[in-house]
C-alpha cells in the first residue's frame, strides 16, 4: 500500500494593509508628499483608529505576522494585534512600499527604529524579529547629504527615485 503524508494543514493568508499616515493626510495640513517631515511617518489618528478596529474579535488569531519595517505598518501590527495573544511578528525589509523616492516610503535606520519613542508603550515591539529587516543606513545618509547639497528629492527622482551611491 501507498503511504501518503500530510505535510502541513491548511492554513489562510491575511493580506492587511496600514492605517491612514500622515502621508496621505498631508495635502490637509499644506505640505506636500514630498515634505522631508514625512520621512517614515507615523500614523494619523484616524489611521491608529482604523488599526484598533482592523481585527475583529471572532476572527482566528494569526500564528505569524509579517510586517513592514515602515513605522506606519509595525504601529498598525502593535496596535491592530495588541490584546491578541502572543503572535510571532517578523519584520521583512522586502515588504514596505514601492515609490521609494517619497519621504514615507523610506525606511530610517534599524537604530533608529529600535529606539523610537512611538513604540515604549508597547512591550512586544522588543519581541518583533528584525533579523530581515534591512538597515537602510546608507539610503537614509544619501538622502540627508542631498538636502545638504540642496538638491533634495527632486535630484533623487531624476536619478529614478533611488539616492545615489559613491
Amino acid at each position: 500500500p501507498k503511504k501518503t503524508t500530510q505535510f502541513a494543514q491548511n492554513k489562510k493568508v491575511f493580506l492587511v494593509r496600514h492605517g491612514e499616515s500622515l502621508g496621505q493626510t498631508c495635502a490637509s495640513q499644506g505640505l506636500s508628499r514630498d515634505d522631508p517631515s514625512l520621512l517614515d511617518c507615523t500614523l494619523s489618528t484616524k489611521g491608529m483608529g482604523q488599526a484598533r478596529a482592523m481585527w475583529p474579535a471572532d476572527f482566528p488569531v494569526p500564528e505569524l505576522i509579517i510586517t513592514s519595517p515602515l513605522k506606519r505598518a509595525l504601529l498598525t501590527t502593535l496596535i491592530a494585534f495588541r490584546p491578541a495573544e502572543r503572535i510571532r511578528v517578523i519584520c521583512h525589509g522586502a515588504i514596505k512600499e514601492l515609490g521609494g523616492d517619497i519621504p514615507e516610503n523610506i525606511q530610517r535606520p534599524l537604530a533608529e527604529i529600535q529606539t523610537d519613542p512611538d513604540f515604549a508603550s508597547f512591550d512586544r515591539f522588543r519581541e518583533i524579529d528584525f533579523a530581515l529587516a534591512t538597515d537602510t543606513a546608507t539610503a537614509t545618509s544619501a538622502l540627508e547629504e542631498e538636502e545638504a547639497d540642496g538638491d533634495g528629492l527632486a535630484g533623487s527622482k531624476r536619478r529614478g527615485g533611488r539616492a545615489a551611491e559613491s
